[in-house]
């Protein structure tokens, strides 16, 4: 069934960021309901599995997207403009970071071909949205494009307006959202890899931390886990492999561009390398799935976060003779909340193992606060001390701040997170 829908005026100015939090959170309407499917400038069936994470780095807009056009599966990255002509006025065509992106999406298609061109001379489809905006997003448009949308409020009407008692369940409800959020990006990735490899890459990304996390999740698609297992390697043959495949023992570290400028030792690729390799090792004997698992196997009644935390980083928190940084706790932590528990979860809904979902689940509600990043100091100025503290209190309550900021804080949606809880 195909719907004629009425664009948003255009004299309201769109503003880029806008249809970033569009993208993101799905508010598109399709061309055609029955099959759940759009259709691209060039005339071919677009289906959007997931839209991607929103990339805070150089490149694409959101990274590692998955859809499907005209049957054949992609993943890559999706670039969003207002205009199509927008490509090429930013120099996209001529920038090999961008030849990527799957998919363009632009506000308005103004271009005389039917398809975007990357550095590579690859055709890439594009989707037009104007005249697909949901009702509640085009009306929310219209009545704030002019003003709020496009000026960040120095007031935060969140903070300030939620009441006391709602707060903490607000937060704790934002943080599994996140969490629900992280679960489907990994259910859709589960269809591309094993969880063997779903759990090596997903490490990997977030041993990166933010400078070089794509460059290791790039690495680890191209060198798989199963290759480096079936190698045989012993423990300084599976080093020597990673970091010469990493381009990281070797002047040519622009394999995967590395990012080196001014970075501390104990953050460098070389040394997250060898920081994990001894666990990836070990799991060759069994599986990485296998070796995780028994991170969060406990006898009935013996579970503590404490005992658990403590077995974490016994494991993972080794030194070995490679390395004279120790994985530290604070990234241990990181790794549990982002990576461990969302693809348990997903592997407990796979095989209904209901009390492994139940542990993962309270871990996730129970685990102490995680080290103060950058998003958290910046919310801090929109909070009092006592909504600040309480903040610090739980990881679940840190991912819920993350949760708003990354959905609307960022490019500064304030009346459609007020939108959120009235």
């Amino acid at each position: 069934m195909l719907e004629i829908l009425t664009p948003i005026p255009a004299k309201l100015a769109i503003p880029e960021k806008f249809l970033y939090h569009i993208w993101d959170s799905q508010h598109i309407r399709y061309h055609d309901y029955t099959n759940k499917t759009f259709k691209t400038i060039s005339g071919k069936t677009l289906v959007i599995t997931f839209p991607g994470h929103y990339n805070t780095m150089a490149g694409a807009d959101f990274k590692n997207a998955i859809i499907e056009i005209d049957g054949v599966h992609l993943q890559g990255d999706a670039e969003i403009h207002i205009n199509t002509g927008d490509w090429y006025a930013h120099g996209h065509e001529q920038n090999p970071i961008y030849n990527s992106v799957i998919l363009h999406i632009v506000y308005e298609h103004n271009h005389h071909l039917n398809f975007t061109i990357n550095e590579n001379s690859d055709k890439i489809e594009i989707l037009e949205i104007k005249n697909l905006f949901s009702d509640e997003i085009e009306k929310l448009y219209q009545k704030y494009a002019d003003t709020h949308i496009l000026n960040h409020e120095k007031y935060c009407p969140f903070f300030s307006n939620i009441r006391t008692e709602f707060y903490e369940k607000y937060l704790e409800q934002a943080g599994i959202e996140r969490l629900m959020k992280k679960v489907k990006r990994f259910e859709i990735e589960l269809a591309f890899v094993s969880f063997d490899q779903l759990f090596y890459q997903s490490i990997l990304e977030a041993m990166g931390y933010s400078r070089n996390k794509y460059q290791f999740y790039k690495f680890a698609k191209e060198n798989t886990w199963l290759e480096y297992k079936q190698g045989n390697l012993g423990i300084e043959q599976l080093v020597d492999a990673m970091t010469t495949d990493a381009g990281l023992n070797t002047k040519d570290h622009n394999i995967y561009d590395w990012y080196l400028f001014r970075i501390r030792p104990c953050n460098h690729p070389l040394t997250r390398i060898y920081q994990i390799a001894p666990f990836i090792h070990k799991s060759f004997q069994t599986s990485l799935t296998t070796e995780i698992q028994k991170l969060f196997s406990f006898k009935k009644n013996e579970f503590t976060i404490n005992k658990f935390k403590n077995r974490v980083y016994e494991i993972l928190s080794t030194e070995n003779k490679y390395n004279k940084y120790k994985m530290g706790k604070d990234r241990i932590n990181t790794i549990i909340i982002n990576i461990f528990i969302p693809i348990l979860i997903v592997y407990a809904n796979t095989t209904n193992d209901n009390e492994l979902k139940e542990l993962c689940e309270k871990i996730y509600i129970e685990f102490p606060a995680l080290i103060e990043n950058q998003i958290d100091h910046t919310m801090r100025n929109y909070m009092t001390p006592e909504q600040y503290a309480i903040a610090q209190k739980k990881a679940i309550y840190q991912q819920g701040i993350l949760n708003i900021y990354h959905q609307y804080c960022i490019n500064h949606l304030c009346d459609l997170c007020r939108l959120s809880i009235n």
